[in-house]
């Protein structure tokens, strides 16, 4: 019997499986034995009682870091917290929205547990700042680099695209004015307007590209802590400064998603670079 639950809450957790599922499954993993939807859905639930008793149980006073962030259950937001050191998962609670309030009744419940932290990771998400800020005032608000190369890698495909289609337009409106020109009562003056309109779109979506590719390319190196020519470890300041000239540059592009991922880099500059100061700290230590 032992074994069986440990087997139905293997299959919930870590597989994970529906119930229907795991009554399908148990016979085949164990030839003879069966258990019905009823009972699989009770030592489910049990499991899921003791899992919330042990989880409420925990002292989490050695979490000083953690990252913060959102997922999703059929629609509804989940708000979670993983400590950066042992990946423990610190928080998990489902919610009916994610603002303020909400990660402060959350953060509340964990720092009665003894959560008490020093430093936070998160993405953009206004709920999170404003729950920390309210919970644990003193804590290091550090913004993630995922979110970050996420949006401006995101644009610059939608752009790259945008150009390769431009020139694969260029190169049909060339074939079709070549063709034209070939023929006795080829309407090559039409084909000649939309091969030089062509040749302008593609210029642009070529120049477009490019301008912010530069930018972008900017921002990665940015984030990069040391330049691996010369060795130098960056400072804070400089990580700092550099991607907010990045995000101006991607400002002024023309395009309203690059204007977007400029907005999102500065206003996120001071956040990304804030763990370079900590990173250059030990790295002295070190090489001192």
């Amino acid at each position: 019997k032992a074994q069986l639950q440990r087997a139905i809450v293997a299959l919930r957790v870590v597989a994970p499986n529906s119930l229907r599922a795991i009554e399908a499954l148990l016979p085949i993993l164990y030839p003879g034995m069966s258990m019905s939807y009823g009972s699989i859905q009770a030592v489910a639930a049990e499991g899921e009682s003791r899992a919330s008793e042990h989880n409420d149980s925990i002292d989490l006073s050695p979490i000083v870091g953690a990252a913060l962030d959102e997922m999703y259950s059929q629609g509804d937001p989940v708000l979670a917290g993983v400590d950066l050191d042992s990946g423990h998962l610190c928080s998990l609670a489902l919610r009916d929205s994610r603002g303020g309030d909400d990660w402060a009744e959350v953060l509340s419940q964990a720092k009665g547990q003894g959560l008490a932290l020093a430093v936070v990771v998160k993405d953009a998400a206004r709920g999170i700042e404003v729950g920390v800020r309210e919970v644990f005032p003193d804590a290091e608000q550090r913004d993630d680099c995922f979110h970050a190369k996420y949006e401006m890698t995101k644009v610059h495909r939608r752009l790259s695209q945008r150009a390769f289609g431009a020139i694969q337009h260029e190169i049909e409106a060339e074939r079709a004015h070549d063709r034209a020109t070939r023929q006795l009562h080829g309407r090559f003056r039409k084909t000649a307007t939309r091969l030089a309109h062509a040749r302008r779109r593609c210029q642009q979506a070529i120049e477009l590209h490019d301008a912010y590719e530069q930018a972008m390319r900017l921002a990665q190196d940015s984030l990069d802590f040391i330049d691996i020519n010369t060795g130098r470890i960056q400072t804070e300041d400089e990580m700092r400064q550099q991607l907010k000239t990045a995000a101006e540059q991607m400002i002024v592009v023309e395009d309203v998603k690059a204007r977007k991922a400029g907005v999102y880099l500065r206003n996120r500059a001071a956040g990304l670079a804030l763990h370079m100061g900590l990173l250059r700290e030990q790295l002295d230590e070190i090489m001192d």
